[in-house]
């Protein structure tokens, strides 16, 4: 069994994105997401993001992994 739920949520020039993925069976694990989006422009926007796989569908030793990225996007 797989599933997952996400969400964008616009708040002016704030964009809130969330998300989680469970995966069931004779491998299983979850993902999840939180992160938002700053838009400076129509055109430039700053993000963050946080996530994190649990499971052994991702890792052998069924640990948790969390990740993060920043960063700026310009589109041309």
């Amino acid at each position: 069994d797989v599933w997952s739920i996400s969400a964008k949520v616009p708040m002016g020039a704030f964009v809130f994105k969330a998300g989680f993925a469970s995966l069931d069976g004779a491998r299983d694990g979850t993902k999840w997401g939180l992160g938002g989006d700053y838009f400076l422009s129509k055109r430039t926007n700053l993000y963050a993001n946080v996530g994190g796989l649990d499971g052994s569908r991702f890792n052998s030793q069924n640990e948790q992994d969390i990740m993060f990225d920043i960063g700026v996007t310009h589109r041309f």
